[in-house]
């Protein structure tokens, strides 16, 4: 076994002061976390998984702020280390989500060859949660996602512990049909009373080559709240 090694990270990022309810801080969204790591963490140990990609059948599913919760979650229940990776090139949108430097390179950078993986990592303070946000705003993904994803991602599976990948929507592109090959298993989210059993069976029925291993229920109303 290849032995773990210490990220020599660079940079720190810090949680925005958002709603409660979107990180997790709302009762029942945590105890729902808590119920969807619990699940998780039986698949890793059952086949030895420790890739998660994130996604859904459109877009405003509520994927994002899902692996959001999913890993603060990872780290704060497991106390291991774990990347959260921006990889909706496309829509970025953690920075909603964290404050990072101005200078901080992203994923994108780092597949184009001008940034390395210590660089773009930042790590959440006082915690074990690095996050890398998705790098400059672009509509198409890079000439070298094949190659260069394949080599991040055999790196970063001997530095953390988990690693969740927040991937774009399944439709309308094929960016996750792509990215698809580079985890062990993926979650999709559906968000409640908004997306079609049509829909999601044809978003399932277009990645035949992945391992769903659980579809996430979002935005569910019971007492007048919304939670996963």
């Amino acid at each position: 076994k290849v032995p773990r090694r210490v990220t020599r990270v660079k940079r720190n990022a810090h949680i925005r002061p958002i709603s409660r309810e979107s990180v997790g801080g709302n009762s029942n969204c945590s105890e729902q976390n808590r119920e969807l790591l619990t699940k998780l963490e039986h698949i890793s140990r059952k086949h030895s998984y420790s890739v998660f990609a994130v996604t859904s059948a459109v877009k405003g599913e509520g994927k994002t702020v899902t692996s959001v919760n999913l890993s603060l979650s990872m780290r704060k229940e497991l106390n291991l280390r774990v990347l959260l990776m921006e990889c909706n090139m496309r829509s970025p949108a953690f920075g909603d989500y964290f404050e990072f430097g101005g200078d901080t390179p992203g994923l994108r950078e780092v597949l184009d060859g001008e940034a390395v993986l210590d660089e773009s990592v930042a790590r959440v303070d006082g915690t074990d949660l690095y996050v890398m946000h998705g790098g400059r705003d672009v509509r198409s993904m890079p000439n070298s996602m094949n190659y260069g994803m394949k080599r991040l991602m055999d790196r970063v599976r001997v530095e953390f512990d988990y690693v969740i990948l927040d991937t774009p929507p399944i439709a309308p592109v094929a960016d996750v049909n792509i990215l698809s090959k580079f985890v062990d298993g993926l979650l999709m989210v559906v968000r409640a009373d908004s997306t079609s059993r049509d829909m999601v069976i044809k978003a399932v029925q277009s990645m035949p080559d992945a391992d769903i291993v659980g579809i996430v229920l979002n935005r569910i109303k019971t007492y007048k709240q919304q939670y996963y």
